[in-house]
Parts: structure tokens; C-alpha cells; sequence
């Protein structure tokens, strides 16, 4: 009893019982790689910003597209969204109005970000999953090398392999402020989301201004085109 090996169990007889052992806490061994991961996080985090502000800035210098309005949505702490990777890190409302097109089009874009060292087949599929409640899907690599190894090459070629066949688009950029080096590697094909879920993505996650200025210059571009 005095040790703590042994404690009194209570009952009409008395009696004694054994003491359970302390458990060794598996958390406590994952530590290390807990640490990887929020640092990974943290260098992701920081391209956001730079990353959002060349899109709103360049995106319209493509054939087409006449408006872009877009919010960082990877910074909503744990505040529920629907589950694992249903939180793309930026997403895009764009308005396009092509020259044989019978109406213009608004699309929401979601895009994932990953570096160049953290970018692999699991990322793709963690841009799938977007593309559930969006109309276009894309993973952007940023820290991209100008010169890649011959594994580097392969590892590349195979997840440009997984994205084509599941229409996920695939940017690459080696300074993600600078918009001269971003390169479109692959274009994604448009989804079958319904509009419901795509409505929703826009509600939960994008903040009400980006909402009000996507659905303005939509009205906006369709007035002036059925004048």
C-alpha cells in the first residue's frame, strides 16, 4: 500500500486489489512526426497570401475570363466543413465569357497547394475530393525545381498520370510571387457537382463580400450581353 503497488478495494468484505499500470501513451511516440506535419502546414500557410494575390492579379490576362474573385479558406481553425479534406486552401469564383459561347459562364475553382516536397499521389486526391463541390479542381505546386532529377521526373510524370485520368488540373510554380514562372501543366476537365453542393461550398467557406461581387458581375456580364 505505502508503494502504490496495492490499493484497498472497498466492499462489505474489505479486501485489496492490484494497482493498474501507467499506459504509455502512443501519442507520445507520433510527437516527431506531429512536428513534421505542422511545420509543413505552417510553409504552406505562408504561400496563401502570395499565391491568391498573383491569381486576383493575372487570372483575367486568359482567353476568356473577364472577372476572378477568390478568399484563402485553408485558415478556418477546427470549425467543421464536412470532414477530412472537404477544406480546399483557396477558392476561386471566375466569370468567363468566351467569343462562340451563347452565355458567359461562373464557375467556383478550388485549388490545393502543395510544395514541390510534399507534393504527391495523395495530393491529387485530396484535390478530388474538392472537385465534389466545385466546378473545376486544381493542385498547385509551388517551389517547383526549374530542373527536376530522373526519379523527380518519374515521380511527376505518374502524378500528372493520376490527375489527367480523374480531370484535376495540375499548376506548377517555382516562385508562387512571381506569376511569370507559374506553368499550367494540365488542364481540368468540369465536374458533374450539382449546384446545390457547389451553393453550399460558397456559403460555408467563402466570405460574404467574395459571394456578393461573384453574383453581381455575373448579372452584370449576362445584362450586357442580352443588350
Amino acid at each position: 500500500v505505502d508503494e502504490g503497488r496495492i490499493e484497498r478495494r472497498r466492499g462489505r468484505n474489505g479486501g485489496i486489489q492490484l494497482v493498474p499500470l501507467p499506459q504509455v501513451q502512443p501519442a507520445l511516440a507520433a510527437a516527431p512526426q506531429q512536428a513534421a506535419d505542422l511545420l509543413e502546414q505552417d510553409r504552406e500557410i505562408d504561400q496563401y497570401g502570395p499565391i491568391l494575390q498573383q491569381i486576383l492579379e493575372n487570372w483575367t490576362e486568359q482567353p476568356g475570363f473577364t472577372h476572378v474573385f477568390g478568399a484563402i479558406t485553408g485558415l478556418q481553425g477546427r470549425r467543421p466543413t464536412g470532414g477530412r479534406w472537404s477544406r480546399p486552401d483557396i477558392v476561386l469564383c471566375t466569370v468567363s465569357d468566351w467569343l462562340f459561347s451563347s452565355r458567359p459562364e461562373g464557375d467556383v475553382r478550388t485549388i490545393e497547394v502543395k510544395r514541390f516536397q510534399a507534393a504527391d499521389v495523395i495530393a491529387v486526391y485530396e484535390a478530388l475530393s474538392h472537385k465534389a463541390r466545385s466546378h473545376y479542381a486544381y493542385l498547385l505546386i509551388v517551389g517547383f525545381p526549374e530542373r527536376l532529377t530522373e526519379d523527380e521526373q518519374a515521380d511527376f510524370e505518374n502524378l500528372l498520370g493520376v490527375a489527367g485520368k480523374n480531370g484535376i488540373g495540375v499548376i506548377t510554380a517555382c516562385d508562387s510571387g512571381d506569376w511569370r514562372t507559374w506553368v499550367f501543366q494540365l488542364y481540368p476537365t468540369r465536374s458533374d457537382a450539382d449546384h446545390q453542393a457547389i451553393n453550399q461550398l460558397l456559403l460555408d467557406q467563402v466570405p460574404p463580400d467574395v459571394r456578393t461581387e461573384f453574383r453581381a458581375a455575373i448579372r452584370k456580364v449576362i445584362v450586357n450581353v442580352d443588350i
